[in-house]
């Protein structure tokens, strides 16, 4: 996480250690919105060098490239990826910048519910106080 050679930045420490880093490439910005992690990375490298990194190293186990769209006439290849051992998942857009040589990657994570957490239209059980809380293994 952070510390492949040549990233300059570092990465959310929930996103797991063998997700492929790109090496010539520098983070510029992470947001999180509850389980939804982005992460923007500024490179120098054509998008087809960079494309071609993700959809090799996404290949291999523990990870999965569930679909590649190549958008040329938009400057945009978008690579939907899972882990088979964890419930992660998400994509990889490659975007090239018009008239520069800068390419913008956004890794956006879909990370799994916490512990404790409510999944959304999961049962609820009444507790002794009078509330509720999610019913054991609902909802998942």
């Amino acid at each position: 996480m952070g510390g492949t050679p040549g990233i300059t930045g570092e990465l959310p420490e929930d996103i797991p250690e063998d997700f492929p880093q790109y090496a010539n490439a520098t983070v510029s910005q992470t947001t999180r919105f509850g389980g939804l992690i982005l992460v923007t990375l500024d490179s120098d490298d054509k998008r087809e060098d960079i494309a071609g990194f993700f959809r090799e190293a996404l290949s291999k186990r523990p990870w999965k490239v569930n679909l590649v769209q190549d958008l040329p006439e938009q400057g945009m290849v978008v690579i939907s990826f899972a882990h088979l051992d964890e419930r992660i998942r998400g994509t990889v857009s490659i975007i090239s910048i018009p008239d520069t040589e800068a390419t913008v990657i956004t890794l956006r994570f879909i990370m799994p519910e916490s512990v404790g957490t409510p999944v959304p239209g999961a049962p609820l059980t009444p507790t002794p106080e009078g509330g509720v809380s999610p019913s054991p293994g609902g909802g998942g």
